[in-house]
């Protein structure tokens, strides 16, 4: 035979050295991905935004303490009324889940009314309901516990 025997596939110089990866582009590959990936997790090159549903609900508390932050975490209008010893505090334009998981949150407080409706039991269904009233944004009305 010429050239001596056939190679063994295991061999140092047999078949699988042929298919050699070069390196340096595995490499660097890897490093994109490694940047990417912590890029990613540090939140894309802008800051996280905060959690409007817990600023509202924050909002809500602050202005039946004397403190009124207009407009609302969704933009909407909050205002606060006191008539005969007893404090309304009024949010206007909430998306619909907002709505309902503030109402959630406040009915535990004191009493929710939505877009004019004082719903004689809350629940996540009923509250979806009367939020999906105005497809101009929901109205939450909360009248806090002494």
């Amino acid at each position: 035979m010429a050239g001596g025997p056939p190679r063994h596939p295991s061999s140092p110089r047999g078949h699988a050295a042929n298919r050699r990866v070069p390196a340096l582009p595995v490499l660097a590959g890897v490093a994109v991905a490694g940047a990417a990936a912590i890029w990613a997790m540090s939140g894309g090159g802008r800051h996280p935004a905060p959690n409007r549903q817990a600023l509202l609900l924050d909002q809500f508390r602050q202005a039946a303490a004397g403190t009124v932050a207009s407009p609302h975490a969704y933009g909407g209008a909050l205002t606060v009324v006191a008539a005969n010893g007893q404090i309304n505090v009024t949010a206007a334009g909430l998306p619909e889940a907002a709505c309902v998981q503030a109402g959630w949150q406040l009915a535990r407080e004191g009493t929710v009314i939505v877009n004019g409706v004082l719903p004689q039991r809350i629940s996540a269904a009923k509250l979806a309901e009367l939020c999906s009233l105005d497809p101009q944004g929901a109205t939450l009305v909360w009248v806090p516990r002494k």
